[in-house]
């Protein structure tokens, strides 16, 4: 049987290290597991030293199977990588302080980018500080995102893992993905867990280019509303001529103070502000303060809060089943998972609901309990629990997610643009009547002057 390698420590933080026979890499993480150990680095083939801190289970011989899971598609490397694995909730023990960085924001696209790059990376064979040193090098990427990558792969050779690495650039990598790339390094299925990162930012991302058409139409006619009051500010200075109140040349420049004077104005100084800080805020006071806001009304909104509880569904059920599938328990999986999805208010809920949670927890009573699930996939769990096939079951629950995550995708596109319409004409059509009425009252007023009629 193949020989592995390992450095671990215990619950009191105490290093391990040593050789462990076992079939597979990720055999050899559940033995360990098992153990009460938390592996921070394997290997394929014998320790260099003959000590060995845990008891083996027999005698080894050496070998240099590579790193493979279950279910990778029989894809294998010929240069065995090493994967770092730090538990959260374990005494972690990172050389570097991890405070925040602020960096500039990182972009949808240019993340789902990265993230794919790290997955081909990853599937190779390369190890994260290799991987993080060869990405820092492409021009394609901005400078601050290069800085970053370089930092990282400093980070993970003085002995960070790499979603430690990444947590410190908090702009430029969202809680959910650096939950997905520890729950990786944990299962031992990292390439995979940023190749479904990757995929699940480029879809929220082309979702959300079409939305920017509907949000541009949304804005566009309520800030109407503003605009009418600051320009109907103007009317009775360029009407002043006409009521005989101002000489004949003065009606341009007494319109334009009066504009001045809206725009300048408690009503159109509100407004600037207001958009002023919804468009600039993120690049000045970072994008972590705005996310928790941005995920609360994302949660919350009709089809659009839909679409985001089945995003998040179908994130959790994907990596309860990599993690069930990786032998951790239910209560370290679902601790994982809930850190690994996209939504904040989703994933604090997913936290909630496993306080309670023991090493012999069940992970159906969880997820009725956070109410992500509907109950029916909840079922199709405990079915599994009591048949021994967690991880089929809640690779049936991803699929049946991921088909109504479509279909929700599917009416918000529809749906948006009905709400476009009936706002732009109704909303709109409002807008302009105010705009009428306070250009004709003033014009009125204006040729009526004197005449008794006003």
């Amino acid at each position: 049987m193949p020989q592995f390698s390992f450095r671990a420590f215990d619950g009191q933080g105490k290093d391990q290290a040593g050789s462990i026979d076992a079939a597979s890499a990720n055999d050899a993480v559940r033995q360990l597991a098992a153990r009460g150990l938390f592996v921070q680095n394997i290997e394929a083939g014998p320790t260099p030293s003959s000590t060995v801190s845990t008891p083996s289970r027999s005698a080894v011989q050496p070998s240099t199977q590579p790193v493979s899971h279950p279910r990778s598609s029989g894809i294998t490397t010929t240069t065995p990588p090493t994967i770092n694995r730090v538990s959260p909730g374990s005494p972690s023990k990172p050389t570097t302080p991890r405070l925040p960085v602020k960096t500039a924001i990182l972009k949808d696209h240019e993340l789902y980018l990265l993230m794919a790059q790290f997955s081909n990376l990853f599937r190779g064979g390369i190890t994260p500080v290799e991987a993080c040193q060869t990405l820092a090098q492409r021009q394609s990427f901005t400078p601050a995102l290069r800085a970053a990558l370089t930092e990282m792969s400093r980070r993970c050779a003085a002995g960070d893992s790499l979603a430690d690495a990444m947590e410190v650039f908090v702009e430029m990598f969202p809680p959910g993905t650096v939950g997905a790339v520890r729950a990786g390094e944990t299962g031992g299925y990292l390439w995979q867990a940023c190749e479904y990162v990757s995929a699940q930012t480029q879809a929220t991302w082309k979702l959300r280019r079409m939305n920017n058409w509907v949000s541009l139409a949304f804005w566009s006619t309520l800030m109407m509303f503003p605009i009418v009051g600051i320009m109907q500010s103007g009317f009775k200075g360029l009407f002043a001529p006409l009521a005989g109140t101002a000489a004949p040349d003065d009606g341009a420049r007494l319109y334009l103070e009066g504009l001045r004077g809206g725009l300048f104005g408690l009503f159109g100084f509100l407004t600037l502000s207001v958009l002023i800080v919804w468009i600039f805020g993120p690049k000045f006071f970072g994008r972590r303060r705005y996310l928790p806001l941005r995920h609360k009304l994302g949660a919350t909104m009709p089809v659009v809060g839909r679409r985001a509880k089945l995003e998040n569904a179908r994130a959790l059920s994907y990596h309860l089943g990599r993690l069930q599938e990786a032998g951790l328990s239910p209560y370290r999986s679902w601790k994982l998972a809930s850190e690994a999805v996209p939504n904040l208010t989703f994933s604090n809920r997913m936290k909630e609901a496993g306080t309670p949670m023991t090493e012999s927890s069940k992970l159906s009573a969880a997820m009725r309990t956070s109410e992500i699930l509907p109950g029916e996939y909840a079922d199709l769990v405990q079915t599994g629990e009591m048949t021994g096939t967690v991880p089929q079951a809640m690779a049936q629950v991803m699929s049946l997610a991921e088909q109504d995550q479509a279909h929700a995708e599917t009416a918000i596109k529809i749906k948006a643009w009905i709400w476009v319409a009936i706002l732009v004409v109704g909303v709109g059509g409002i807008a302009f009547a105010l705009f009428y009425r306070g250009f004709y009252e003033e014009a009125f007023k204006a040729i009526f002057a004197g005449t008794g009629m006003e």
